[in-house]
């Protein structure tokens, strides 16, 4: 079975070779309730990263680092769970952060303008 929201393609920390949005959930007293963002690895490659390869660079990474929660690939629509191309899923992990502001939710995340 496949978990809600992880790619059926990609293996393990193998990638596809799509583009995936994803979300976490930050911890109660986190200045956002949530992170969304894209990446061209596996969900499980990105999150290892925000550890281990961007240890010391970027606010994103540090802000998942001292306050990551879960990962709630749930709230990613299926459409955005595999992108053909860069362009596509910076554009959903934009509509899809608009959405949950939207939805009264602080969120770390690019913009659209939309709300």
């Amino acid at each position: 079975m496949i978990e809600t929201g992880i790619c059926p393609n990609c293996r393990q920390y193998k990638a596809c070779g799509g583009f995936h949005v994803y979300v976490v959930e930050l911890k109660q007293g986190a200045s956002y309730r949530f992170y969304v963002g894209h990446t061209g690895k596996t969900v499980e490659q990105r999150l290892d990263d925000n550890w281990e390869r961007y240890g010391s660079q970027g606010n994103g990474p540090k802000l998942i680092r001292e306050n990551f929660y879960r990962m709630r690939m749930d709230l990613v629509p299926k459409d955005s769970i595999v992108c053909s191309t860069r362009v596509d899923a910076e554009y959903r992990e934009a509509k899809l952060a608009d959405k949950l502001r939207a939805d009264g939710e602080k969120v770390k995340g690019p913009k659209l303008g939309l709300v």
